[in-house]
């Protein structure tokens, strides 16, 4: 079938995003056929000269406006972020070349799988499956408008903050931390299941900017405690030196859905990091595995941490904060490389919702939902062969190594935690959640 040409819509600007495969979204001045971004690229003439940003050279913007454009450019560091850091919360070791599956031998590729098998058994085991929801999201979820799609998103926001309520983390005096927070739609429900609560702070930590934030249904007093989000990458994050977290005793909890591959473990050591600096607190100090970044600060540990995990191809050994049970079981820098490009397999071939809408559904172990278009067998390096099935189920092991590594650290910290499927498998393949308390309670 021949691909359609994208079409140019009415006061649309005329430059073609070869990349995108789209035409830009911006919309030229009057009598323009380009924005005026791309108006200096084509070296059209306009009334006002523009010229580059000198915070970020990939964009431009008039020249009598630049004073005014510095105070709100995207990439600006603004002085009064004493909470920046340069990589406190980085970790240690220096990354090796990368190494993955098509890098490696078959034999080294075969004894790496034994490994992951024999460590699964011997550390996970079967994880227990608690699909929970929320009064709070139950008009939402009745909603017969909203497709697969997007009731998905729903679900696991219900489940989400039911396991928080399960916990005993929707309490007063809490101060809610979301974590790689986007829109910022979990906080949204959270704040919804707790109006009823009182004393409650909303802390939403992202590095992008995202468009129609969920915040702005938070500007009024009657909408609850207002948001505050900071935008910076965790890596850089003193969370001791955020003023709403430090200058107050509230409870903290941590949460995030979906918090891509090193930014759980980035999260995981900035939470189990100072909290509170200038104020002498009743608690222990707790040292992490990267003596080097331990800079002597006390912490107050979270009273709980309800994450949500995805991504772990995208996880690195120097952020990773569970190299203690790595380095343990004999997998070295050059073996968790292999982990996290095997730890793919769990997700390259699923089909999941999309083909059970067209009737092609499957059941699999774990009460889960994987679905394959075929059974194709794969030859590795000559010495191996294997199905989608098996690769997946061989991915998802490495998923779940790669989170009891993060389990230990919390455990290490005093805390009880466990990983959980906290939503049907057939509607995301990253249906684990880990739950964390400073408490007996998970």
């Amino acid at each position: 079938m021949e691909k359609l040409s994208p079409r140019r819509e009415t006061g649309q600007c005329s430059f073609f995003l070869k990349k995108k495969n789209r035409f830009c979204r911006f919309r030229p001045n009057k009598s323009q056929l380009y924005c005026a971004e791309h108006s200096l690229a084509m070296g059209v003439e306009l009334e006002r000269k523009r010229v580059t940003c000198p915070l970020d050279p990939s964009h431009t913007c008039y020249e009598d406006c630049l004073q005014k454009h510095l105070k709100k450019c995207n990439n600006r560091r603004k002085a009064e972020e004493v909470y920046y850091v340069e990589g406190i919360n980085s970790g240690s070791d220096i990354e090796e070349d990368k190494v993955s599956v098509n890098s490696v031998s078959g034999d080294e590729l075969q004894n790496v799988i034994n490994r992951i098998n024999k460590l699964y058994d011997e550390y996970i085991g079967c994880i227990e499956e608690e699909i929970l929801t929320h009064a709070c999201l139950q008009e939402e979820l009745d909603n017969e408008t909203y497709g697969t799609s997007a009731m998905r998103h729903r679900k696991q926001q219900a489940s989400l903050v039911g396991h928080m309520e399960k916990l005993d983390l929707l309490k007063d005096n809490t101060s809610f931390i979301e974590m790689g927070a986007g829109k910022g739609q979990l906080s949204h429900w959270v704040q919804k299941a707790m109006t009823d609560k009182h004393n409650l702070s909303f802390l939403l930590v992202d590095r992008g900017s995202a468009r129609y934030k969920f915040d702005s249904y938070h500007k009024s007093e009657e909408e609850g405690p207002k948001f505050e989000r900071i935008k910076i990458d965790i890596e850089h994050l003193d969370l001791g030196k955020v003023k709403s977290i430090s200058n107050n005793d509230e409870l903290v909890t941590a949460i995030g859905k979906h918090l891509c591959g090193a930014a759980t473990d980035l999260a995981l050591r900035c939470l189990i990091r100072p909290v509170n600096t200038d104020t002498e607190l009743p608690c222990k100090r707790l040292k992490t595995d990267d003596t080097e970044n331990d800079r002597g600060s006390y912490t107050r540990c979270p009273k709980g941490i309800v994450i949500a995990l995805c991504c772990h191809h995208r996880c690195t050994w120097k952020t990773y904060v569970g190299k203690k049970f790595m380095r343990s079981n004999g997998i070295s820098s050059h073996d968790f490389q292999l982990l996290l490009s095997i730890s793919s397999w769990a997700t390259c071939s699923w089909q999941g919702w999309k083909t059970e809408e067209r009737g092609k559904a499957s059941k699999t172990e774990n009460n889960q939902e994987a679905h394959y278009e075929d059974e194709k067998v794969e030859d590795y390096r000559g010495s191996i062969k294997l199905d989608k099935r098996e690769r997946e189920i061989i991915g998802r092991k490495c998923k779940r190594l790669i989170d009891h590594g993060r389990i230990q650290y919390l455990q290490d910290h005093k805390m009880t935690a466990c990983l959980k499927y906290y939503i049907d498998g057939n509607l995301t393949p990253e249906n684990v959640v880990l739950l964390a308390t400073i408490e007996d309670k998970v």
